[in-house]
């Protein structure tokens, strides 16, 4: 007959400790760790500067603050105790979660996050310049567009990525004109900036002669056409094309031309002429003409 060996029964309160004593073992936690306390962290504005402050953690030698958004993170170690400010952590207007880590020895004690919604007013374009008949800018960071107005007028807006404007086609009188350029932002936490302004000359090209003819003077093929003198031009660019192939093109002060050697073989012609002022070429006028058997025919 088999005798049962006695089983040892230990009291509640001494099992509690004893399963204390074994996760300690199993588990050690720093003395640091038992120090930490919630940090509290909090973001307040005084005097249009901007803090993080939080409750000291005893223990803790240094903290660590993070800024991250949607354009990225920026950081920070500090010795010192909140409140500490922080703007410096912010690049564009947007929401941020600013996280401070409470370090002992390099041993992460504790941390805490407050969000903070950074509202900026954007930068003007910079470098406004007026060139070859456009207005052109540096881009601005955080842009979503970019408004443009003339004299007052609004003319339009671009891309974010567009930083040139063509007025071509829209300046028509010669004089000095005032363009204004604004940064768009999105509405929410980059606002728009002030605009950047800038004068300019613009000296409108000259019109272009309101008709063209194709005569002969014995032998010879002449082009004509009416003097432009309320244009004042300097002279005259002519061409000839024949079949979308340009057989000639000179200038002229006069407003009529020998052709004879472009246009003595029978086909169809097309004659064009442009006025010329202040070293700028107007429109062309175009009219085509048949030439058949050595005769003109419209």
């Amino acid at each position: 007959m088999k005798t049962l060996g006695k089983t040892k029964l230990y009291p509640a309160a001494a099992l509690a400790v004893l399963i204390v004593l074994i996760a300690a073992a199993l588990f050690p936690v720093s003395s640091a760790a038992f120090a930490a306390a919630p940090l509290n962290a909090e973001i307040i504005e005084q005097n249009g500067r901007i803090f993080l402050q939080w409750d000291a953690v005893d223990g803790a030698d240094s903290y660590e603050i993070e800024a991250v958004s949607e354009y990225g993170s920026a950081s920070r170690q500090t010795a010192d105790a909140s409140p500490t400010e922080i703007e410096d952590l912010f690049t564009l207007g947007g929401e941020y979660s600013v996280t401070v880590t409470a370090f002992s020895d390099g041993e992460a004690l504790a941390a805490d996050t407050a969000v903070y919604g950074y509202v900026v007013t954007l930068s003007s374009p910079a470098d406004l310049r007026y060139s070859d008949g456009a207005l052109r800018w540096t881009a601005v960071p955080g842009a979503t567009g970019y408004s443009v107005t003339v004299n007052g007028i609004p003319l339009g807006s671009t891309a974010a990525d567009e930083t040139e404007f063509d007025l071509s086609g829209i300046l028509a009188v010669t004089g000095e004109y005032t363009a204004a350029v604004t940064t768009l932002g999105d509405g929410a936490f980059n606002l728009d900036s002030p605009a950047a302004e800038l004068s300019f000359a613009f000296s409108a090209p000259p019109l272009s002669p309101y008709d063209i003819a194709l005569g002969k003077s014995g032998e010879s093929y002449i082009a004509s056409w009416p003097p432009m003198t309320d244009e004042s031009p300097e002279g005259y660019v002519y061409k000839v094309e024949t079949d979308g192939e340009r057989l000639f093109c000179g200038i002229t002060e006069e407003n009529h031309a020998d052709v004879t050697a472009y246009v003595a073989e029978d086909g169809v012609y097309v004659l064009s002429v442009a006025c010329v002022r202040d070293g700028i070429r107007g429109a062309f006028f175009s009219r085509s003409f048949t030439v058949t058997g050595g005769e003109i025919v419209l």
